[in-house]
């Protein structure tokens, strides 16, 4: 038990699905927490030399701003993936807010951030089953994703007539 009288989710153990947020961890696919939430944050931006400590007040109005949706998809689990997943990486990005970095860990990225509407990794499972290390925004098939689709060959689409 932490001192706020909730309990941390642990990282070891496998995830059976992610995207339906089932874990054992979270067998009842509850939605993330505020208090997991505020944690997580407060944690990562502790341990941050360059974050702006948060207050209470100002992580409970974050968390207001990120839509249900996201809410209801991350799990506390996959929050505490994406926490583990901050510590580990050799350069998080200095440019992102800190919750948009720690869901870019969870989520799709496009240009670097977390594309909310395309959805959670489709490696998830993969990755939260080795939360030990690092994953790199994008695994390579070596690494376990999923195989990539082979060129088009339509000449169109490939700039010629």
């Amino acid at each position: 038990m932490v001192g706020f009288g909730y309990r941390v989710p642990v990282l070891s153990g496998t995830v059976s699905d992610p995207l339906s947020g089932t874990s054992p961890a979270n067998p009842q696919n509850s939605a993330m927490q505020a208090a997991t939430f505020r944690l997580g944050l407060k944690s990562v931006a502790a341990i941050t030399p360059y974050a702006k400590k948060l207050t209470d007040d100002e992580i409970g109005f974050l968390f207001l701003t990120i839509p249900q949706a996201v809410k209801d998809a991350v799990t506390d689990q996959m929050w505490a993936y994406a926490c583990s997943q901050y510590r580990l990486d050799p350069s998080p990005n200095k440019e992102m807010p800190l919750d948009q970095q720690l869901l870019s860990y969870v989520y799709r990225t496009r240009n670097g951030r977390p594309a909310l509407e395309w959805g959670v990794k489709e490696d998830l499972p993969h990755r939260m089953s080795h939360a030990d290390r690092f994953h790199a925004p994008t695994l390579t098939e070596s690494q376990g994703a999923a195989p990539t689709l082979s060129p088009v060959s339509n000449p169109l689409l490939q700039g010629g007539l």
